[in-house]
């Protein structure tokens, strides 16, 4: 309930070893039979590509070293270091795989790129592409200095002032906002290429949301202003790149929307699609949430130091877990055993990326992100006891976790379409309740990262479970 600051002293070690684990687990991935015909360059290609998109900013940020960097270079100037280092990279990622002429199988935005907007236009479409990632990755920061208004202080958007007043108060937000519209309608409706059946116009429906949510969160629909905390109120400070008290010492409903505009950004990389995309969201919400609030890495658990107290607790949450989940999978059909191909080195090596792709990613948004807000949110109401607080918070990250997983599909399971949905959703939310529990005792990301890719492995390569299986 009450984080302490990290001492920072073995994270530039555990960050070193993650970048480094995940590099190679790739490689040895796209080497093991069945992986497909990978060419060396186009193996460096891809392990290279997680490592500087996803590997490097989320351990690399996760440290002394890394928090001045997120608030000297990548913050100021609303994140223009931030979006324009990676529209760059991927820029430069995309002229070497041009390049290189890499298969188009391994790499689906080589086709994708060719009809994203102009037929047969590559360097046109990427420079359109790049254009949408960049105003998508600008509009969360542009909204972020909006949580540091004085809570006394009355805001611009209060009603009664015209529409026109409020454009021109944001009006480099209602810019890109609607340059935003415009991308989406573009390269994810059916207007400029054909779209799969029944998602002809998802990019407008998905534009006119996002829309919405910025617009309600802007003000500019007439918000009412903000009671006062509980918890006190301070003086804002617009400056990221020192710790200062900010106007908010919690996380409150306007962070929330900011989480779901930086999870929301997944889809603009949906087409093209690079295997890294998702990351960007994540390195997204570190940015914003994490450093932009200015509550510090602390708030949110955001360490992958591990103790040894964090150990001996991560041994003891896993033992719980295998009694509890193995038994409930196997007798219910949900996994099949005698599906199982064991071998050391495919052990290792979906255990590493199991670890770092699928347990980073969920975990920084379920348990730094949604478990960290219901925390907040419940502190700032008084009136819980702090193992209350810590149940409640877990419990409803990990309901949330379970029903996002109700899409999830597995072929010839054997149980009827609606059973495997109900089993995965039950399964799933028992799993999130171990790696919340872990979170909660270590008040670090990484007991419970390595504790989701335990539980993957376990599920999908020891017990024969589908890929889909991973929870």
């Amino acid at each position: 309930m009450s984080p302490r600051h990290y001492d920072g002293r073995t994270e530039g070690v555990a960050a070193v070893l993650g970048i480094c684990t995940w590099f190679v687990a790739i490689m040895v991935r796209l080497s093991l039979t069945g992986s497909g015909d990978w060419t060396w360059p186009e193996k460096l290609m891809e392990a290279s590509s997680f490592a500087i998109f996803a590997a490097l900013p989320i351990f690399g940020l996760a440290t002394p070293t890394g928090e001045r960097f997120a608030k000297q270079v990548l913050l100021p100037r609303q994140g223009l270091g931030f979006q324009a280092l990676v529209c760059g990279l991927i820029g430069v990622l995309v002229g070497i795989g041009r390049s290189l002429q890499v298969n188009p199988l391994h790499f689906p935005w080589v086709t994708q790129m060719s009809d994203l907007g102009a037929p047969n236009q590559f360097y046109f479409n990427l420079a359109l592409f790049l254009g949408g990632l960049f105003v998508a990755l600008r509009i969360p920061f542009l909204l972020l200095p909006l949580r540091q208004k004085p809570l006394q202080q009355e805001r611009p958007w209060q009603r009664g002032k015209s529409l026109r007043q409020q454009i021109q108060s944001h009006r480099e937000l209602f810019f890109l906002l609607l340059l935003n519209l415009l991308y989406l309608c573009g390269v994810h409706t059916s207007l400029w290429w054909p779209q799969p059946p029944g998602s002809e116009w998802e990019g407008l429906m998905i534009g006119l949301v996002y829309l919405a949510l910025c617009l309600g969160m802007s003000g500019a629909i007439g918000m009412p202003q903000r009671k006062a905390s509980r918890r006190g109120s301070h003086q804002p400070s617009l400056d990221l790149s020192v710790d200062k008290p900010h106007i908010e010492d919690h996380l409150t409903s306007f962070d929330l929307g900011l989480m779901v505009l930086c999870a929301a950004s997944i889809y603009w990389v949906s087409t093209p699609s690079f295997s890294f995309g998702v990351f960007i969201a994540v390195d997204l919400l570190i940015l914003v949430v994490v450093y932009g609030s200015g509550l510090g890495r602390a708030h949110f658990g955001y360490s992958f130091q591990m103790r040894r107290v964090d150990w001996l607790a991560l041994i003891q949450i896993l033992a719980i877990a295998l009694v509890t989940l193995v038994p409930l999978a196997v007798f219910s059909g949900f996994v099949q055993p005698q599906r199982a191909e064991m071998s050391i080195a495919k052990i290792l090596t979906y255990f590493a990326l199991f670890t770092l792709r699928v347990g980073v990613f969920e975990e920084v948004f379920f348990r730094s992100g949604l478990m960290v807000f219901f925390r907040d949110q419940l502190l700032s109401r008084g009136g819980a006891s702090p193992q209350q607080i810590t149940w409640i918070s877990a419990l409803g990250c990990s309901l949330l976790f379970g029903i996002v997983h109700i899409g999830n599909e597995a072929s010839d399971s054997g149980l009827s379409p609606w059973l495997y949905k109900s089993l995965y959703i039950l399964l799933a939310t028992a799993a999130s309740m171990f790696y919340a529990i872990a979170f909660a005792r270590s008040n670090r990301l990484a007991p419970a990262v390595l504790a989701h890719g335990f539980i993957d492995t376990v599920a999908v390569v020891l017990l024969g479970g589908f890929l889909s299986v991973p929870f």
